[in-house]
């Protein structure tokens, strides 16, 4: 099975980002560089920070593309209204909702459900909420540099049950090769080096 490469981008004060740091981008212009049903990685800045989702932007960007949304929900009324808004897959923070039950979500939806895992902040917190792998669809690894990091995160040792997903979010176009033949199923990068990826390769 080949890695999935998949482009993330940001939200912030109603606005679209290509980079975490970079300048705001058109919604016109971003449908111009992503193909119509392009996966995309949805990283909302003001529902992880605020708890104010874009579902607005949701709704238009769904339109065209196929989104995976991480943006923070707290409730279980807070994941219907992501769904509503366009969400094909979502991810859900144990740092956020401490007492997320997977499983209560997964009766709402068929959709893809994935937990968060920070290498910076997650070693210690972030674990299936049974003790044992609950019923989300794979794990998304934020600041993971080498296959060592991802060893860190003790419930991940556990995770190689069959159709289990591990993405790792944020490396750079040369960094991504790294992962190459890791095993891991895709890589979340951002969209200027994802287009570089899609044109060169890794």
């Amino acid at each position: 099975m080949s890695m999935e490469v998949l482009p993330i981008i940001y939200l912030h004060k109603r606005e679209i980002y290509d980079k975490m740091e970079g300048e705001a981008v058109p919604l016109n212009a971003l449908f111009d560089v992503l193909p119509p049903d392009e996966k995309v990685y949805v990283y909302d800045r003001d529902g992880l920070e605020k708890d104010k989702p874009n579902l607005y932007l949701y709704q238009k960007l769904s339109q065209r593309h196929t989104l995976w949304v991480d943006g923070g929900p707290r409730t279980l009324g807070d994941v219907v209204d992501i769904l509503m808004a366009g969400a094909a897959a979502l991810t859900v923070r144990q740092e956020i909702w401490r007492n997320v039950d997977v499983s209560a979500i997964k009766e709402l939806t068929e959709n893809e459900v994935y937990l968060c895992a920070d290498i910076r902040t997650s070693q210690q917190t972030v674990k299936p909420v049974t003790g044992t792998l609950g019923q989300e669809t794979g794990t998304v690894l934020f600041n993971a540099a080498t296959l060592a990091d991802i060893r860190t995160i003790s419930y991940l040792q556990k995770a190689g049950k069959k159709g289990y997903k591990l993405y790792v979010c944020g490396p750079n176009n040369e960094r991504a090769k790294y992962w190459e033949d890791k095993q891991i199923t895709g890589l979340i990068i951002e969209l200027p080096y994802w287009r570089r990826v899609k044109k060169n390769g890794l």
